[in-house]
């Protein structure tokens, strides 16, 4: 990202919503300048703006990150909940994690079983794909076969959780059977070096996929 895009970013984090002559002073300079980075921002999604009245004339324009520019700071979400697992493993034994990956599963299980029953296998594949992009999965899908298809998911946004527990990786395969009512097996791996994690689905007696 531009330094100054990354400035503005910053600022606005650190002091709150900002107005354009209020960055352009901070940054030092042009608000013509200013405007134009805002503009590039607000349409990447990273900022919105609201009107607000902050001293006397009209009312300006006051910019606020999104959601989405949040995470454009450093995050620990993965380490911390890393902490907390390898606590509860400690404390309560490998059994425990398998319970508690699979009670997460189930919640979304009852999250998105509604909107992929009733449809043909394809239809709720083409379903699926949508709601893991939206976990920031990459996943693609094809059909292999008659019957038979292929889902990739080229990235994993718990790997490394799931590299110190692997559990997580089969409570993956069984939410994946359940979601779809259909057999699905795991045929590469992340983990395993493979550059993604490939599910054949449909046929759990075919040949291994490489």
């Amino acid at each position: 990202m531009h330094a100054t895009k990354q400035k503005i970013l910053t600022a606005i984090k650190t002091r709150g919503g900002l107005t354009t002559g209020e960055l352009s002073e901070i940054l030092g300079i042009s608000t013509t300048a200013v405007r134009r980075h805002l503009a590039n921002l607000e349409a990447q999604g990273l900022l919105h703006h609201r009107r607000e009245q902050r001293g006397l004339g009209r009312p300006s324009f006051v910019y606020e990150l999104t959601e989405r520019a949040q995470q454009q700071f450093p995050q620990r979400y993965a380490e911390f909940a890393l902490d907390l697992l390898q606590e509860i493993q400690a404390a309560e034994g490998d059994e425990e994690i398998i319970r508690l990956f699979r009670r997460s599963a189930q919640r979304r299980l009852e999250r998105y079983r509604p909107h992929l029953q009733g449809d043909s296998l394809p239809r709720r594949l083409a379903t699926l794909i949508q709601m893991l992009e939206e976990e920031g999965q990459m996943p693609t899908w094809e059909e292999a076969a008659p019957g038979r298809f292929l889902l990739r998911q080229h990235h994993c946004p718990l790997l490394k959780i799931a590299q110190h527990f692997p559990q997580v990786c089969d409570v993956e395969t069984w939410f994946l059977s359940e979601l779809l009512q259909a057999p699905v097996v795991r045929r590469c791996h992340i983990l395993q070096g493979d550059t993604a994690c490939v599910y054949e689905i449909g046929n759990g007696k075919s040949a291994p996929i490489l």
